[in-house]
């Protein structure tokens, strides 16, 4: 089954109707002021990057396998960032311009050469709004451990 698929049928278990599309990465769109998700996107299995792009994918799936490894959690990268982007309309979020704010600063100092890829993953995913989306998807596979095997057995 595709990504979108996969990650239509999840939002259906959440009774949530949000559009899916293909993309370069995982997100969740947001409408401007409200936290209302206009529309997900998922990680297109084909979609070339660029070397940069390419740095951080990689380094954020070191960064999500270390992390479910912390917590007793076997899921693959793309299964987890399905969750963990459901994890944003399900977890409070704060205001889209803070979050803005604070991820402008960290690209400015990855562009700058102030960081290099790993501490801006690891920076990136300090940001409230990004930890609270993570802890959100971990409790929800703890909690829901047959279905989060399904989940992961569907999304390659």
């Amino acid at each position: 089954m595709n990504r979108k698929r996969a990650m239509q049928k999840i939002l259906k278990h959440f009774n949530l109707k949000i559009p899916v599309e293909f993309s370069t990465d995982y997100a969740v769109q947001f409408r401007n002021s409200t936290d209302e998700p206009m529309k997900i996107f998922v990680q297109h299995p084909d979609t070339e990057r660029t070397l940069m792009k390419n740095e951080i994918t990689l380094a954020q799936d070191a960064w999500t396998r270390i992390y479910l490894s912390q917590h007793g959690i076997k899921m693959s990268y793309h299964a987890f960032a399905m969750l963990h982007e459901i994890g944003h309309t399900q977890s409070h979020q704060r205001s889209l311009k803070e979050y803005d704010i604070d991820v402008k600063t960290l690209e400015m100092l990855a562009q700058n050469g102030l960081i290099d890829v790993n501490e801006y993953i690891n920076l990136y995913n300090k940001i409230e709004d990004e930890k609270n989306a993570s802890d959100w998807a971990v409790n929800w596979i703890k909690n829901n451990k047959k279905t989060a095997e399904w989940l992961n057995s569907i999304v390659n």
